[in-house]
């Protein structure tokens, strides 16, 4: 079953309309979690999310981890087992103008950028945020709030730079995705955001998280539609 969009019909020039279509581009062929293409990909993935959040729970009263020690441990996990993006899908640290890009993610062009933060002090959304899509003010309001509003502020640019609509920024715990690059002179950090407040509301909205995945075609419009 593929969740039914809640909202109104995304209109064709809608940045959100170059998000779902952006996304539906990396997809092999038709078929939603429910088919049998994909329905070993689904149990991997969650198996793989299961033992990743028990793994950061066992680990949680450790050192907090730098940016790269967080990519080693948790995001690249993510992508990798959860998500099951392939190695040649994936590219670290790629120069974009005096900066690089942390995860330029697609293949042969780049179709998602990611930008890891370390995890704990760097920046944490808001308490009482909960999955889905928030307006980028409400989670960046505030000084509390700077280093996840310089994050996004980033990565925005490497997507501008790169005319790559989709980006996202994540601590390992936390994932923030939105559309960067927009054609409707509204300024990213101006619209919405979905956002994931722990690796445990991953796994609570798995089939949400899932449309970052390398292979799925029915993409779940419904947050999307509302990130104008």
């Amino acid at each position: 079953m593929v969740i039914q969009a809640k909202t109104a019909r995304v209109g064709a020039n809608s940045p959100c309309r170059a998000l779902i279509d952006t996304l539906k581009t990396v997809t092999s062929g038709g078929a939603s979690w429910d088919s049998g293409r994909l329905s070993d990909s689904y149990d991997q993935g969650k198996a793989a999310l299961d033992a990743l959040i028990l793994w950061a729970e066992a680990n949680a009263d450790g050192p907090k981890r730098n940016e790269a020690t967080t990519r080693l441990h948790l995001i690249d996990e993510l992508l990798r087992e959860v998500l099951q993006w392939p190695k040649a899908a994936i590219r670290a640290e790629e120069p974009a103008g005096s900066g690089f890009i942390d995860y330029a993610i697609g293949s042969p062009a780049t179709l998602f950028i990611l930008e890891a933060k370390r995890e704990g002090a760097y920046f944490d959304l808001p308490a009482g945020t909960t999955t889905g899509v928030h307006s980028i003010q409400s989670i960046t309001d505030g000084a509390r709030a700077k280093p996840l509003r310089d994050a996004l502020e980033q990565v925005a640019g490497y997507a501008a730079r790169n005319g790559v609509a989709p980006v996202g920024v994540t601590n390992g715990h936390q994932l923030v995705l939105f559309i960067g690059a927009r054609t409707d002179g509204v300024p990213p950090l101006q619209g919405k955001a979905l956002a994931f407040p722990d690796l445990v509301a991953m796994r609570k909205d798995f089939r949400l998280l899932g449309t970052m995945h390398p292979r799925l075609v029915s993409i779940n419009g419904s947050y999307f539609a509302q990130c104008d």
